[in-house]
């Protein structure tokens, strides 16, 4: 009894059970009709963010690394290379090739695409590779040929500096303006200093002859004193003998001499026809720009330090002088010179652009996994600087008896790859010349002059996924540090004497620049004026371009 009791209630809990799956299924089926079967149920109730853009997706540029052949020397000893031949010794790969020099920077360039080189060739550029350049005229003439032992490609180029040193000086032509008075400034074992020749008082010349003491180098408080004609001297040049003078006190009939063969002493001479040899000077223009003057025995003028280190006031010949004493080098300055300078033009060299750097602010995929649509609010803001720097690796200094200033703008522009796409940028920057008044120092290198750009990037944006669906967004930034440009200022400049208004020539001008040291380049010589280049570098770093997007994507829901 008990065991058909047990089977009854074992079929009806399983009929039970039966009724409940069928309800359950049933009511599965029906819900199923809003919500596909491949969506799960929302995750917390917001987006999945998972991984955003490849930056390689975003047309990275990976830049070049290089050269540049810098022939600024030669070229300021007055040779004109057009060609530079380079013969690359390098394992890896057959880079030897023949480069136009550009004939303003007198630079010539060699850049190879990082994306060309495989990582061997790479690493062995970048670790220095032999050289041998040859530079050669328009006409195929070399001039000069020299080797490397090891060079370093770079980004941006590394600088390979031409020595000259073994070319001649082709013009080293002495032109003076007879009627222009002139300091006679002494340089000593190749430094400025502030000391000049200086004629002593003209109270003191008795008999024709200057009994005070010899003729001298005159102390620093009379340097560059427009009142005191003691300082100033006309050159006066003697016929048919090049580059020989007579030396004259622009107070007086006075002329310089030497005397007994040991120093040298100043004389009364009415007519300077009648001239002895004695009284004769010839002014040698040394590569430093100095001159060295020496009488008609061919014996230069000897200066000396005294047992305090000071530059002595008395100059010898090489008999007279004593121990220690070297030969005298000089610069001549015109005295009553107003200097005119005008900026022309910029022109610079192509960079080698190092690679592209990219930076995202916001770089997500937001996969909707819930069964409705979700909205998320995307805020970017960034403001990066970007800098450019001139500096001026030349400068030009002249020597006026008044100050005046000039300036000189610098505009470059280059072509540059954001996001895979070319875009021309720009930039500029000012910086003020002076001329001076006093010249016991040498010419100031490297003058910089700064501008700051702030690039503000603001987006605000709400981005709605769809259910079942995912969006991409991402604000990107590409930035390129250091970009190092090359260029020169072409200047005009003219000279015109205060005292009555003439102006200086052409090659009188050249010559000034000659004695001032000057590290530039001229490269025309006109009537009245020169035109010069100074070369410098342009860095531009964090030049920028932004980008930003949202763009529909497999979710990523399954993880």
């Amino acid at each position: 009894m008990k065991t058909m009791l047990s089977q009854k209630y074992l079929r009806i809990l399983l009929q039970l059970g039966w009724v409940a799956s069928l309800i359950f299924i049933l009511s599965c089926s029906k819900d199923g009709e809003d919500t596909p079967p491949e969506i799960s149920e929302p995750i917390n109730g917001h987006l999945v963010e998972s991984e955003g853009i490849d930056p390689e997706d975003l047309g990275e540029e990976h830049g070049s690394i290089g050269i540049l052949i810098d022939i600024r020397n030669v070229v300021r000893k007055g040779y004109i290379p057009t060609v530079a031949e380079i013969d690359v010794d390098a394992q890896e790969g057959n880079y030897s090739t023949s480069l136009d020099i550009d004939e303003f920077t007198n630079m010539a360039r060699l850049a190879i695409p990082v994306a060309d080189l495989s990582e061997t060739a790479l690493s062995e550029l970048r670790d220095g590779v032999p050289l041998h350049i040859t530079l050669k005229e328009s006409n195929g003439t070399i001039i000069l040929q020299q080797s490397f032992t090891a060079e370093s490609f770079r980004e941006n180029g590394t600088r390979v500096v031409i020595d000259a040193k073994s070319l001649p000086l082709l013009d080293n032509k002495l032109v003076i303006n007879t009627e222009l008075p002139y300091y006679i400034h002494l340089v000593y074992d190749g430094q400025f200093t502030n000391r000049i020749l200086e004629s002593g008082n003209q109270s003191e010349i008795e008999d024709y002859h200057y009994t005070g003491t010899p003729f001298s180098i005159g102390p620093k408080e009379n340097a560059m004193n427009m009142e005191n004609v003691y300082t100033q001297f006309k050159l006066i040049p003697v016929s048919g003998k090049e580059d020989t003078f007579y030396i004259k006190a622009v107070w007086g009939e006075f002329y310089f001499s030497h005397w007994m063969d040991t120093d040298y002493w100043l004389y009364y001479k009415e007519d300077a026809t009648s001239l002895p040899v004695d009284f004769e000077f010839t002014m040698e223009i040394q590569e430093s720009g100095n001159i060295r003057i020496k009488n008609y025995l061919g014996d230069y003028i000897h200066v000396h330090k005294d047992s305090e280190g000071n530059v002595s006031t008395l100059m010898h010949t090489s008999t007279g002088a004593p121990d220690g004493s070297i030969v005298g080098e000089f610069r001549l300055i015109p005295s009553t010179i107003r200097w005119e300078v005008e900026s022309l033009a910029t022109k610079y060299l192509e960079p080698i652009l190092p690679s592209v750097n990219t930076s995202f602010g916001i770089n997500s995929t937001l996969s909707n996994c819930t069964s409705g649509t979700l909205e998320q609010e995307v805020v970017f803001e960034e403001t990066i600087q970007t800098t450019t720097t001139v500096a001026w690796e030349e400068s030009i200094e002249l020597t006026s008896e008044s100050t005046s200033s000039f300036s000189a703008t610098v505009g470059v522009s280059t072509s540059v790859s954001f996001f895979g796409q070319g875009v021309d940028v720009s930039a500029e920057a000012t910086k003020e010349y002076s001329t001076t008044t006093g010249f016991a120092s040498s010419q100031t290198q490297y003058q910089d002059a700064q501008n700051t750009k702030s690039n503000v990037f603001s987006v605000t944006r709400s981005i709605e996924v769809q259910p079942g669906s995912a969006v991409l967004v991402y604000d990107a930034y590409q930035t390129y540090s250091n970009v190092q440009m090359p260029f020169i200022q072409r200047f005009r400049v003219r000279g015109t004497d205060t005292e009555d208004g003439i102006a200086l020539t052409g090659e009188e001008i050249k010559s000034q620049f000659i004695f001032s040291h000057f590290n530039g380049v001229i490269t025309k010589v006109e009537s009245d004026f020169v035109e010069i280049t100074l070369r410098g570098t342009t860095t531009l770093d964090n030049l920028v371009d932004a980008r930003n997007d949202a763009i529909e994507v497999a979710n990523d829901c399954d993880g």
